[in-house]
């Protein structure tokens, strides 16, 4: 037997494809295995092995064999045949060795060609699935997580590829599609948002979501697009010419909410049922990413929605103040949560701004943040004082949430008695911009809620003047250029640049400091005092007399009881609310009178809801006790009890430099105010 007879007889009873090749690279003969996997006929098969060759790998095949023709040593080479069967392409691994003479001349070539498609395939899927799954862990945010999956699939291993989510009524609507020809996501963005099978259709569709696996249609025909397409989309859907299919449900927890599709249309691939075991396995990686998404998504939603429905609908309008105030969310889902801002005017005129953070993120810093604010709220109604409000959310803190932190801040205005008083639990101090521009820090050191020491801090008292503006803050607004001490100078620059009062200071600030999404919450609340002239004084204050003690006679305290009552008539009180009005009006006085030598000063301020009588003065000072004395027959003592009886809310409290400060709230329900 020859050489070459013996050479034959070896690539015949090889299981795999094999072939004999002459010197030049011609193929001389072909085994049985090729023609059978081929589907060709022996007598054709050496002329017609190249059309069996993927087109998409013809020109590396060429490139290789005519290279290794010249250097006389082929390299193995990896590439797609097209199985007669059922008309797929299997990846296959050829190698070929050259047989030499007794001169070392190259003869002939031997070669095989082995079936690698399932280790090709596996190792495919293996690399895909990581893939996939590193771009599922990136981000918790729903549509990011959706695009970024299809980002992966397609071109890959779809043309173009959508995800539908069931709704309401097993609708199905597309949430994402993305297509590798650019120029056709036109056409596939018609479909993201929309219903897009027949109503008919949809529910067959829901259905086998919920109780079959994975489909695969190898040909898609026109008719199965008319049956399945929404009219509406048949001629976009008909454009984008689906012609084979995958369409895998999508599963968590026992639940299916929803589906991946992929689609072979300008290429010549088809899908097959060996494909579906990758798909399977990609859609339940997926599920679990889109369902968390999906719930943090929810869970973000909430935050937010719960967190704006917190905060004041509107702020007050007091003449001689100007409120501005500014929240924005964060716009990394994983950050949003506990800022607040407030402002409260209380019955007795004065208001109460806080603004703070707490710690954490999500749902539970929001929930806390409305926590906190209602106890300032709470606190500032039975005792405007700054600390005390503080003290107060810092112990719900302490109870309520242990290992979470907060700051704040809480500032008092007495528009009277033109003072801020606040207090500062580790929040950023907030600016004081001057009447002449100047910047300085409304600095009050102190730990914050959850770590503070009671009875340590007292609050700071800064007089207010025209054109004076207090810019409260979160450190959002520092921190969005990741460098705090810049961010502090830049604020610093913009608020001195400011003109004031100003309507719109703090969305001025925001879009200043703020040029880009936020990285962090933000709020941002400004406080212009501005020049009260008479006609601002009249809405503000219904009325204001002074006097000496030691100079003045009784008939002076009189005529202001009865010029009270004056006011109140001609505004609609009845004769009993006048009477009890004079009553609490004349005991403040007689009391002030009794303790307080030097100026008295008496202001019946209606800007408000409810008028409210003030009663200031320069004295020692006296205790508000809402009880009789203790010696029934003693006319000392009776007084305040009448007030704090009689009227609707009553509260003394010590003045910046000395003296009291006494309010009563009167009783003259269903009046309308002076403004």
């Amino acid at each position: 037997m020859t050489e070459d007879a013996a050479l034959r007889r070896l690539v015949d009873a090889t299981a795999e494809i094999a072939w004999l090749g002459h010197a030049d690279g011609t193929i001389a003969h072909v085994n049985a295995r090729f023609v059978d996997y081929a589907g060709i006929d022996l007598s054709t098969a050496l002329a017609d092995s190249v059309n069996v060759i993927h087109p998409d790998d013809l020109e590396m095949v060429r490139s290789l064999w005519n290279a290794g023709l010249a250097n006389g040593r082929l390299e193995e080479a990896v590439f797609r045949l097209r199985r007669a069967a059922d008309g797929r392409y299997r990846w296959h691994r050829a190698r070929a060795t050259a047989v030499r003479d007794e001169h070392g001349h190259i003869a002939r070539w031997v070669g095989s060609v082995t079936d690698i498609d399932e280790q090709r395939r596996a190792a495919t899927a293996l690399e895909f699935v990581s893939k996939a799954s590193a771009v599922l862990s990136q981000s918790l945010d729903l549509q990011e997580t959706l695009d970024g999956l299809l980002d992966v699939i397609v071109p890959e291993m779809a043309d173009w590829a959508a995800i539908d989510l069931l709704e309401e009524h097993d609708r199905l609507r597309t949430y994402a599609v993305t297509h590798a020809d650019r120029s056709k996501q036109s056409l596939v963005d018609q479909l993201r948002g929309r219903y897009t099978h027949t109503p008919h259709f949809e529910r067959r569709v829901s259905g086998l979501l919920r109780t079959a696996s994975a489909r695969v249609i190898a040909e898609v025909s026109d008719d199965m697009i008319f049956t399945a397409a929404s009219p509406r989309l048949l001629p976009v859907i008909r454009s984008l010419r689906p012609r084979s299919t995958i369409s895998v449900p999508l599963r968590s927890r026992g639940h299916t909410f929803g589906a991946l599709a992929v689609y072979w249309s300008d290429s010549e691939r088809t899908y097959a049922e060996e494909d579906i075991p990758v798909f399977e396995e990609l859609a339940r990686r997926a599920a679990a990413a889109i369902e968390n998404a999906k719930l943090y998504e929810r869970e973000r939603v909430v935050a937010s929605a719960f967190q704006r429905a917190a905060l004041p609908s509107r702020l007050p309008l007091i003449a001689g103040l100007t409120f501005d105030a500014v929240y924005e969310p964060a716009q990394d889902e994983g950050l949003i949560g506990g800022d607040w801002y407030d402002a409260l005017r209380l019955p007795d005129g004065r208001v109460v701004v806080s603004i703070g953070d707490v710690s954490g993120n999500g749902l539970s810093a929001a929930v806390r943040m409305v926590s906190l604010r209602e106890v300032i709220r709470g606190s500032a109604q039975s005792h405007a004082d700054p600390v005390a409000a503080l003290d107060a959310a810092d112990k719900t803190q302490k109870t309520a949430a242990p290992d979470m932190l907060a700051t704040a801040f809480v500032g008092v205005i007495d528009p009277i008695e033109r003072t801020f008083s606040y207090a500062s639990a580790g929040h950023p101090p907030p600016l004081l911009r001057s009447a002449r521009g100047d910047i300085s820090e409304l600095d009050a050191p102190d730990l914050p809620l959850g770590l503070r020491v009671h009875g340590e801090t007292s609050p700071r008292v800064i007089d207010i003047e025209d054109d004076m503006m207090v810019v409260l803050y979160t450190d959002g607004v520092v921190e969005a250029r990741r460098d705090i001490l810049a961010g502090m100078e830049e604020l610093r620059r913009t608020v001195a640049d400011m003109d004031v009062p100003n309507a719109d200071a703090a969305h001025e600030i925001f879009d200043a400091m703020l040029e880009e999404d936020c990285s962090d919450d933000v709020a941002i609340m400004t406080v212009a005092f501005s020049e009260t002239d008479e006609d601002a004084a009249t809405q503000r204050c219904s009325r204001r007399w002074d006097w000496n003690v030691q100079t003045a006679d009784g008939r002076a305290m009189s005529a202001v009881r009865s010029e009270v009552g004056v006011i109140l008539r001609k505004h609609g009180a009845s004769a009993v609310e006048r009477e009890i009005a004079e009553l609490v009006a004349g005991e403040l006085l007689a009391n002030a009178v009794r303790h307080a030598p030097g100026t008295i000063e008496a202001v019946l301020d209606w800007s408000g809801p409810a008028p409210v009588f003030h009663v200031l003065d320069r004295g020692p000072g006296f205790t508000l006790a809402p009880q009789l004395p203790s010696d029934a027959m003693s006319e000392r003592g009776r007084g305040l009890f009448l007030v704090w009886a009689l009227a609707d809310d009553v509260n003394v409290t010590r003045r910046h430099g000395g003296g009291v400060h006494a309010r009563a709230v009167l009783s003259v329900g269903g009046l309308r105010p002076l403004v």
